[in-house]
C-alpha cells in the first residue's frame, strides 16, 4: 500500500517495507544504514521514501510504536533538497493518522545539523540532552 499524503502526493511516497526489498537498498545506496537490521524499529513500521516520477527509493522513515521516536535517513545524492523533510512530514501526518498519536520524539546527533533541521521545519522542538551511543538530542513534537 503506497501513502499518497497531500501536498507531496505527485512528487513522493512513502512504501513499506517488505524482507524482499534488499536488492533495492543496494542499487539505492541505502545498505549502508541496512534499516530492516539496525533501525529501532521493527520493520512493519519502516517506509521507503520513494520519488513518485521514477518509483526510486531515496530513503527510508521509521517508527517505533511505544515512545512513538522517528528516525529517518536520505540517500547522499537526494541530501539537502527538502526531500526529507517531506518524508518525515509524512510519517508524522500517518502516525497521527493511524495511531492518533499526538506526541511524538526524534533522537539526533548533536553534530547533524542538518537532521536537526528537518525537525525543526516541522515544528519538532528540542526538548533534552540523552545518551544514545553518543549524546544526542532528544526532539518533541506535540500535534
Amino acid at each position: 500500500m503506497n501513502i499518497p499524503l497531500f501536498p507531496f502526493r505527485t512528487e513522493l511516497y512513502l512504501r513499506p517495507f517488505c524482507k524482499f526489498d534488499v536488492d533495492i537498498l543496494k542499487e539505492s545506496g541505502l545498505d549502508e544504514g541496512e534499516p530492516h537490521k539496525n533501525s529501532r524499529t521493527d520493520s512493519k513500521f519502516l517506509y521507503y521514501v520513494v520519488l513518485a516520477t521514477n518509483d526510486l527509493p531515496i530513503g527510508f522513515v521509521s517508527f517505533d510504536d511505544k515512545e512513538f521516536t522517528i528516525s529517518y535517513r536520505i540517500t547522499e545524492k537526494f541530501q539537502n533538497l527538502g526531500w526529507g523533510t517531506k518524508a518525515v512530514y509524512m510519517l508524522v501526518v500517518l502516525i497521527f493518522a493511524t495511531y492518533g498519536e499526538t506526541i511524538l520524539f526524534a533522537d539526533i546527533y548533536r553534530d547533524n545539523l542538518a537532521s536537526r533541521r528537518v525537525v525543526e521545519k516541522i515544528g519538532f522542538n528540542f526538548w533534552e540532552l540523552r545518551q544514545c551511543g553518543a549524546m544526542c538530542l532528544r526532539y518533541r513534537l506535540q500535534i
